[in-house]
């Protein structure tokens, strides 16, 4: 099954015998749909490594060799933060007070 970004569904079949010539994106199904989310994120360099925290879990930190490797470790450690396989995991939130 392929899907267009407005989900409407095409018989591969079809499109193979059509050649239509607008790009299709194949997808296992809409409910694995990836959405981007963006983290604000905290980082510095010390000696020849970076070090960084996400700015939601400021009492968890990691590091990387290239600043590349830093954020790949970050999107690691936010998986981790959040999967609920770790107890206790303090956060920094945002209280409205008036």
């Amino acid at each position: 099954m392929l899907w267009r970004s407005q989900d409407t569904r095409y018989d591969h079949d079809v499109l193979t015998r059509c050649r239509l010539p607008t790009p299709i994106v194949a997808s296992v199904a809409p409910e694995y749909t990836v959405t981007m989310k963006a983290m604000r994120y905290v980082y510095w360099q010390h000696d020849d490594m970076w070090l960084g925290y996400l700015e939601q879990f400021p009492d968890y930190w990691t590091q990387g060799k290239t600043l590349d490797e830093l954020q790949v470790n970050l999107k690691d450690l936010y998986q981790e933060l959040t999967s609920g396989n770790i107890p206790e995991v303090r956060r920094v939130a945002e209280l409205q007070v008036s």
